[in-house]
């Protein structure tokens, strides 16, 4: 019996008498309408969705579509995906799509990709559009949000706020692209047992990833610092928006943490907030931001733990050591070793075009580099990228408004002044009490112990070995 699947009907060659393509009402017959007309009802749709129901109600306009369908496809999806963003939702798309991973095909990718060419390239399927258009919506979710933080911190300051521009929106979006497509290309994919327990599976750079300087060579290098700083301030806010998932601080208890007893006994860390705390922090926080905008989405999207569990269980879960804003931190590092300790303010206009470079991405407005080099006119050029000291203006994302809007925050004016550097005591002080609450969730774990712990009560715990005792519960849980 023949296929009747979607996909592959929409793939094949027209046919006049398809009994799967149901036809029209005979009052509205198709046929009697010119090829350019039935095309261009087509292009008119509003979306994918729209356009495959379409081609697929009708053989004549099946046939319309079939022998025009790459002009068809662009047209349409260009009302769900801005122009702008559609060669990096190309790039995205094969990123993705990269397993088996070889070096030459991040190679090829790129290729594409720094030649202009991803969307003329591209094999333009409805499939494929589907697929282009399902993940557009976790990167439109993570870029109002992040907009809707940014411009939330800068509210009490009391700047003008105006909703964002369409090149500021596509700016943050690209940026979110970008750094999808980054950790599927160059991210570690040496998998070893994890260093801690030897129960953990975790991936670190194996011979065949690209090196520090083959990467800043092949990618890095091609984009303005800017760029760089846009990519990592959307990845450090992912770090950020999942965090709260993965546990619920409880400072009231000496710092303790609602944590998951499997987490506990598996050493999954939870008391680094922020991206700088990473290197001792949690690979396995590391290892779920790897998993994509898509799965990120559903996951902040959930309402609790018991629902979020799935998506963070540790058999479902690969530790890693890779951080993407860290990485382009150390690469900044490794890039501006001519230049590590001469302040930005002091090169030459020379040095200067050297350093920075061009932008890749063509953008008509210059508040992301005026904002960049207002911030970093008194640093070093070591820190010139996600440094530690400028998150606080990562945060209100500040190389992704127009020169408009900064102009109106007058935030360009006067010079930048780093925030005070965090007491690295209190830090200490948090790892310090959660080795504890780790070594009680290793115990609890042992005797049969699940569930979401509060480090008080045994409420949200279940006893996979049989029930316990109020005693021994007592004595667990203590």
């Amino acid at each position: 019996m023949p296929s009747t699947d979607a996909t592959v009907i929409i793939s094949s060659p027209p046919v006049h008498h398809d009994v799967d393509i149901r036809e029209a009402s005979p009052s509205l017959s198709f046929n009697v309408l010119p090829l350019e007309c039935r095309q261009q009802i087509l292009r008119d749709l509003p979306d994918i969705e729209s356009l495959k129901s379409a081609i697929l109600s009708h053989s004549s306009l099946y046939s319309a579509f079939y022998n025009h369908k790459t002009p068809i496809i662009l047209q349409v999806i260009q009302r769900q995906i801005p122009r702008e963003l559609l060669a990096y939702a190309v790039l995205c798309s094969h990123a993705r799509n990269i397993e088996p991973w070889t070096r030459s095909k991040v190679l090829d990718i790129l290729d594409l990709y720094f030649n202009r060419r991803p969307v003329d390239s591209f094999n333009w399927t409805i499939g494929a559009a589907l697929d282009l258009v399902s993940f557009h919506e976790s990167v439109t979710f993570f870029t109002n949000d992040y907009i809707d933080n940014a411009l939330g911190l800068v509210a009490p300051l009391y700047f003008p706020i105006h909703a964002p521009s369409e090149t500021e929106w596509c700016r943050v979006a690209r940026a979110f692209y970008l750094q999808e497509a980054i950790n599927h290309l160059f991210r570690f994919r040496n998998i070893e047992e994890h260093w801690i327990n030897g129960r953990i599976k975790s991936s670190r750079l194996s011979p065949s990833d690209f090196r520090p300087q083959e990467r800043i060579e092949i990618f890095y290098s091609k984009h303005a610092p800017w760029e760089m700083e846009q990519i990592g301030a959307v990845n450090e806010y992912l770090y950020w928006k999942i965090s709260p998932g993965m546990s619920i601080p409880c400072y009231v208890s000496c710092f303790c943490s609602a944590h998951d007893v499997e987490f506990g006994y598996c050493v999954v860390y939870f008391s680094d907030n922020e991206t700088w705390e990473a290197d001792m922090g949690s690979q396995h926080k590391r290892g779920f931001l790897l998993k994509g905008l898509a799965v990120l989405h559903q996951f902040v999207a959930r309402a609790n733990h018991n629902s979020r569990l799935g998506l963070i269980s540790i058999r479902n879960l690969r530790c890693s050591t890779w951080l993407l804003i860290n990485q382009l931190e150390c690469l900044e590092i490794f890039a501006a070793q001519g230049f590590g300790g001469t302040f930005y303010r002091d090169l030459t206009p020379e040095q200067n075009a050297e350093l920075l470079g061009n932008p890749f991405a063509y953008d008509s407005d210059c508040g992301p580099k005026q904002a960049w080099q207002w911030a970093h006119r008194d640093t070093r050029c070591c820190y010139l990228v996600c440094s530690k000291e400028h998150r606080e203006l990562r945060r209100l994302g500040y190389v992704m408004w127009d020169n408009q809007r900064l102009q109106q925050w007058r935030a360009l004016g006067a010079p930048f002044q780093a925030p005070q550097e965090d007491d690295d005591s209190q830090t200490r002080r948090r790892w310090m009490a959660m080795w504890p609450s780790m070594e009680k969730r290793q115990r609890m774990y042992e005797h049969g112990a699940r569930g979401w712990w509060d480090g008080e009560d045994g409420e949200g715990i279940r006893w996979i070995h049989g029930a316990k005792s109020p005693q021994t519960q007592r004595r667990l849980l203590q």
